[in-house]
């Protein structure tokens, strides 16, 4: 499949999370599911590495240095308009609780 198909550009995820468990789990679960995961425990990193119209979601941490999520957010919406995202604050609840769920 191309990498400039439309479903491709929809199915690509960017995670960013300063939390290496949160960031595995997650992706773990995605990828799963049929979607192309890009992951980064740095914001500054994930801001370099970044690449416009290539992400149909971003999950971003909300608590981060030395950007937060949403400062790291609007950095990457300026290059990207369409670029949409969660904030990882509530999805961390989620990871945490499906944690103990697989080690039970």
């Amino acid at each position: 499949m191309s990498s400039s198909s439309p479903k491709t550009k929809t199915k690509r995820i960017l995670i960013v999370d300063d939390e290496p468990d949160v960031i595995s789990l997650f992706k773990m679960i995605l990828e799963m599911n049929g979607y192309e995961v890009d992951a980064y425990n740095n914001p500054l990193e994930a801001l370099s590495n970044f690449k416009p119209n290539s992400y149909g979601l971003a999950l971003l941490d909300v608590r981060m240095a030395p950007l937060n999520g949403f400062e790291l957010y609007k950095k990457m919406k300026n290059t990207d308009s369409r670029l949409k995202h969660v904030s990882s604050r509530h999805l961390k609840i989620i990871a945490k609780n499906s944690r103990n769920h697989f080690h039970n």
